[in-house]
């Protein structure tokens, strides 16, 4: 990746999809404790203790869990599929995801390269809570919902591991997803290919984002069995996941 900036700012954190990446992986996310050391003269009271951080460090617990990770993280993309953690830096959009028994759910949706020049559509689902630094989402919720939202929503809840719905092989839940990422929201009326803000459930976009993602299903599909149209025309490789952070 290219070198983290010491300056910026999440747009997105996930306190327990990092928690449970760490402890599933033996990830320390914190370094030892410096300690203080007082002395007692004339009656004024010393001792020693730990010193109490005063802010977080985030950026330090993404080093650690981007360091232990290594080449499970996949930057690249050029690895035959699944991988199981994604990172890189790219332009994401985010937007409500209108699912079905799920609320205040978000999914953002990034368009990235593999080293092959193979198109990589990638789509994470997450929590509204963990979103920073964006207004209200935008006042017409109306348009296009997705049937799959119950599939992909058994997607996210089981971690890929179980498909019960009728979309029942990995390309087709995939191509829901993308779907879902591309085309909630659009009213038929307004041409929304490349511009989400003309769909309704838009939230924003952020350019330029450094992110590391757990990946769920990863599936490169068959050209002659898909014959997409709009946004997802074209689409050849799509992830499906959940963010770790962006930033």
């Amino acid at each position: 990746m290219t070198a983290r900036h010491e300056v910026g700012r999440y747009v997105y954190w996930s306190d327990r999809a990092v928690q449970q990446v760490a402890e599933e992986n033996g990830i320390e996310l914190t370094g030892l404790r410096t300690w203080n050391f007082g002395l007692s003269f004339f009656g004024l009271q010393g001792g020693i203790g730990p010193q109490q951080r005063v802010t977080r460090n985030r950026l330090e617990e993404a080093r650690r869990i981007e360091n232990h990770l290594g080449t499970a993280a996949t930057e690249s993309l050029g690895q035959e599929p699944p991988a199981c953690y994604v990172k890189g830096v790219g332009n994401v959009d985010f937007a409500e995801f209108a699912g079905w028994h799920t609320r205040d759910a978000l999914v953002m949706h990034a368009r990235l390269r593999s080293v092959h020049g193979e198109r990589v559509d990638l789509c994470l689902f997450g929590s509204k809570d963990n979103l920073r630094g964006f207004g209200p989402s935008d006042g017409f919720a109306d348009g296009w919902t997705s049937s799959a939202a119950p599939a992909i929503e058994e997607l996210l809840h089981t971690r890929g591991r179980q498909n019960t719905s009728q979309w029942d092989d990995p390309q087709s839940r995939s191509v829901e997803a993308l779907k879902i990422a591309l085309d909630q929201g659009f009213s038929g009326t307004t041409d929304h290919t490349d511009h989400p803000e003309a769909r309704g459930f838009t939230i924003g976009h952020a350019g330029h984002c450094e992110f590391v993602a757990e990946i769920y299903t990863d599936v490169v599909l068959d050209p002659a069995r898909w014959n997409l149209e709009g946004d997802s025309a074209g689409a050849e490789r799509i992830m499906v996941g959940r963010p770790m952070w962006i930033r």
